[in-house]
């Protein structure tokens, strides 16, 4: 071997063992120094704890060989004066969850030690695991009915008396109705099911309504609706996110068909949920369109046409656990393309018009008891069709609808899935073309299964 490779190996060896003496000496070091390091007690804090009340004073006591010059709590500076003992008087005020109080404290040859504390304010000390469970496929039946006097079932021309000295003559002339108000209340009857299903973070529902009146002059406004649709929610269950969502509806009205309406929709849920109760905000983009059956638009009324039109709405979901109650309003514009609609259990003619509109309800959520709910509505309609204000002078040169709307409702909650409710609506429209008031009153019973 030559006698270069030789001194090469000797060099080699001779720096391992250098660094391996440095790194012993080192290790050594920071031994000696973490045992002449301050030392942090204290009687009042664990490690680990659970305290009862959000507020908690604690003594820390520090000692040392040396002097002590620092101490941090959480990252801020004590004031101390230096000595080998120190005594430190801490107030906090915990939020509800973990805390995590660090201690730091060095004496004056630079030795440091640090110390921390869990502590637990309303919660466990130790988070629950929560096993994610594989989705289960559910599916509830909610039935209704309802058992009303509907004061003007045809939306007739009608003037509320309150507004009697506000119209014009030539709206009471020209918008004199077809029936007596003597006449325009009857009995009806509306029966409801939905059989609603859901799967993860896909749900779904099927359902029909029906709704009846006694007298025979109100055949032609009687309707039937099979509807259906689906949602599919892309953010984790209780976790707000996108969510895009479908209905289709089939309608027949007088016992004959009348029009398929479809409303694809996208939009996006924003929730928050805290002890005081849950906010859930959702803004939505939907398609509304309406298809006649073809007895109708072979008719060639323009009134009965196919449309397309669409509604930007934003609702708010607001539930205050502590008083068990629920409000919710809706803020929504768009433009109708005319024709019917159903609003809840009511159905409702119209021609085409952009409209604004708001809508605000309160109720109680109790399990079991007494109920009471109230609400409102406010609303603005604007028609770009051909048609002209029977009096230019009110309100606009071209037609314009201002809908209200109040409705409260009273009785017992028997169960969470069973209840009797006498509810009252009342809908005045104020317009300069077709001006009418509709109360609706009377029973609703509710059921789930």
């Amino acid at each position: 071997m030559k006698k270069g490779g030789l001194k090469l190996r000797y060099r080699i060896v001779l720096w391992l063992a250098v660094l391996c003496a440095g790194f012993a000496v080192a290790a050594s070091g920071q031994e000696e120094a973490a045992e002449n390091a301050p030392r942090i007690l204290s009687a009042d804090l664990a490690p680990r704890q659970v305290v009862e009340e959000a507020e908690l004073t604690v003594n820390f006591v520090v000692v040392d060989n040396d002097k002590v010059v620092k101490v941090t709590i959480d990252g801020k500076p004590e004031t101390i004066t230096p000595a080998d003992t120190v005594l430190i008087e801490k107030k906090f005020r915990f939020k509800i969850g973990r805390t995590l109080v660090r201690v730091e404290a060095e004496d004056e040859k630079g030795n440091k030690r640090v110390r921390e504390f869990l502590v637990a304010f309303g919660v466990p000390l130790e988070a629950e695991k929560v096993e994610e469970k594989p989705p289960e496929f559910t599916v509830k039946v909610l039935t209704k009915i309802r058992l009303e006097k509907d004061g003007n079932p045809s939306n007739d021309f009608g003037i509320p008396s309150f507004l009697e000295s506000r119209v014009s003559e030539k709206l009471r002339q020209g918008g004199e109705g077809a029936i007596d108000d003597a006449d325009q209340e009857d009995d009806r009857t509306t029966l409801q099911a939905v059989v609603a299903m859901g799967f993860g973070q896909i749900s779904g529902f099927v359902g029909f309504l029906d709704t009846s009146y006694s007298k025979t002059f109100y055949t032609n406004v009687e309707s039937q609706a099979i509807f259906l649709g689906a949602q599919y929610n892309l953010g984790k269950p209780g976790e707000g996110g996108l969510r895009i969502s479908g209905m289709l509806i089939d309608l027949d009205v007088g016992g004959s068909d009348f029009a398929v309406l479809t409303t694809p929709g996208v939009g996006f849920e924003i929730r928050s949920e805290d002890n005081e109760g849950t906010d859930n905000i959702f803004y939505e983009f939907e398609l509304n369109q309406i298809d006649y059956a073809d007895q109708l638009t072979s008719s060639g009324n323009p009134k009965t046409r196919d449309g397309t039109g669409f509604t930007l709405r934003r609702v708010r979901n607001l539930v205050d656990k502590p008083k068990q109650d629920s409000f919710k309003s809706i803020a929504a514009f768009g433009e109708h393309p005319g024709g019917a609609s159903l609003i809840e259990t009511t159905l409702e003619f119209d021609d085409p018009h952009r409209f604004l509109k708001y809508d605000a309800d309160w109720e109680n959520i109790w399990d079991s008891g007494f109920r009471w709910d109230i609400g409102y509505g406010v609303g603005y309609k604007d028609y770009f069709d051909d048609d002209q204000p029977l009096d230019p002078d009110l309100l606009a040169s071209t037609r314009v609808d201002l809908p209200f709307r109040f409705s409260t409702a009273v009785g017992w909650q028997f169960t969470r899935d069973f209840s009797a409710i006498y509810n009252f609506k009342y809908t005045v429209n104020l317009s300069n073309k077709r001006l009418f008031d509709r109360p609706i009153h009377g029973l609703v019973v509710k059921a789930a299964f």
